[in-house]
């Protein structure tokens, strides 16, 4: 058969069925590999996320106990402005 100036032979040797085998085990073996990366990947990235939401929520948990903390602190010195202001009433005006 000629096709383009060029000749075709019509037949199947050896070789062709070896480089045929061989390209389908190795898209084979490709395929499991890039499976088995993407899987292990998918594992990492739901370990990470739970990780990660574990520390969220240590980080929200302390956000709140330093919140709680400064309120107290602010309400403790207003006490103790109070607290010195009458005192230096108390000292300016003896009556």
């Amino acid at each position: 058969m000629t096709v383009g100036g060029f000749e075709i032979e019509k037949k199947i040797s050896l070789g062709h069925i070896v480089t045929i085998l061989t390209v389908i085990v190795g898209l084979g073996i490709g395929w499991q590999a890039l499976a088995g990366e993407t899987a292990q990947n998918t594992k990492d990235n739901e370990r990470q996320d739970a990780s990660l939401s574990a520390i969220s929520a240590t980080i929200n948990a302390d956000r709140l106990e330093q919140q709680k903390l400064l309120t107290e602190m602010r309400t403790d010195i207003r006490y103790l402005r109070r607290d010195v202001e009458a005192k230096k009433r108390m000292e300016d005006d003896p009556e």
